[in-house]
């Protein structure tokens, strides 16, 4: 097999008391028609039959990988890209999701070759609640197009472009994230603070497939109605920013503190208006004092915004139609 050619290509399977979920994630690996990978299957010292589910399994592609005592989620992610895998390309699959366009690896592959010094290769994903069922049509009717980015143009242009780099849809080059100490920040968007960093002054692909599914539960740790771990994700930005100001050309350095600041508005805005149809005063109040003692100056700016009052309104609007 020339490795050139078919580099080969390392599926992370993180996953913690998963076991009614993994098997729907790791068949969906199985099913990708790439030649060359590896699905490495990273308990995080699950207590459920997780062990079972994988066993269940008869094939030498799989590497399973359990942890002697709970890292928590970001610290699993970790160990398993700088310990596990040995692909010259990850992608990280959550236990709890599932890919859903068998092509998607070959074609992320594909792409990366045909554009030498590209980084990574993103795709698109699909949420859909826990027990629905996914209609695979979407696939079908995305036109699989490949487009080039330049990734800081394409940092700049966040939150505007609708395009994300989601984590189960990305297929990016493992030697450049191992330089990067990737996921080093334990905050939920620690695959964006990766990710982002990754893409300064490189150059990034994207390929127009739905090729996966987020599923979503209680268990989702974006879900979870946690104010400290909503306002310490705002730390995402800070970290990105100053990153970048270190290693971005210079003629882009002085976009960064408005990319900082119209990314950090953006998000605390979602995050108050989220506390606030909560209708908990006490994570309402955890969440405002949480955001001004961040950033006072951004706290007043998302605050006086008339997006965020009109946010509000809407946001509160809706839940009132929805639960009454």
């Amino acid at each position: 097999m020339n490795e050139s050619m078919n580099p080969r290509v390392s599926v992370l399977i993180p996953t913690y008391n998963q076991a009614f979920m993994l098997k729907d994630a790791i068949e969906s690996v199985l099913s990708q028609t790439y030649c060359n990978l590896e699905i490495v299957v990273a308990d995080d010292a699950s207590t459920d039959n997780t062990h079972d589910v994988v066993a269940s399994f008869d094939d030498p592609r799989i590497k399973y990988f359990i942890n002697e005592s709970n890292l928590g989620r970001v610290g699993n992610y970790h160990r398993a890209l700088y310990e596990y895998a040995t692909g010259e390309w990850v992608v990280n699959l959550d236990g709890d999701d599932y890919f859903i366009y068998p092509e998607f690896i070959k074609e992320c592959v594909a792409a990366l070759i045909s554009n030498p010094g590209a980084i990574l290769a993103f795709a698109d994903q699909y949420q859909l609640n826990i027990g629905q069922e996914i209609d695979t049509s979407i696939v079908r009717a995305r036109s699989g197009r490949i487009r080039v980015y330049d990734g800081t143009s394409f940092l700049f242009s966040m939150p505007r472009n609708p395009l994300r780099l989601q984590h189960l849809s990305t297929l990016y080059n493992r030697p450049v994230a191992l330089s990067l100490d990737f996921y080093r920040a334990d905050i939920i968007s620690s695959d964006y603070e990766s990710l982002f960093r990754m893409i300064i002054d490189k150059k990034i692909i994207h390929v127009d497939r739905i090729v996966g599914v987020w599923r979503k539960h209680g268990n989702n740790f974006s879900s979870q109605k946690d104010a400290t771990q909503w306002v310490d994700n705002l730390d995402l930005y800070p970290s990105v920013a100053s990153f970048a100001r270190m290693t971005m050309a210079r003629g882009k350095v002085f976009r960064i503190q408005a990319w900082l600041i119209r990314n950090f508005v953006h998000y605390a805005r979602r995050i108050i208006v989220r506390a606030i149809v909560s209708r908990d005063p006490i994570l309402i109040l955890s969440v405002l004092s949480g955001i001004c003692k961040k950033d006072r100056n951004l706290y007043i700016l998302t605050i006086l915004s008339p997006i965020t009052l009109y946010s509000i309104v809407k946001k509160v609007l809706r839940s009132c139609f929805v639960y009454n």
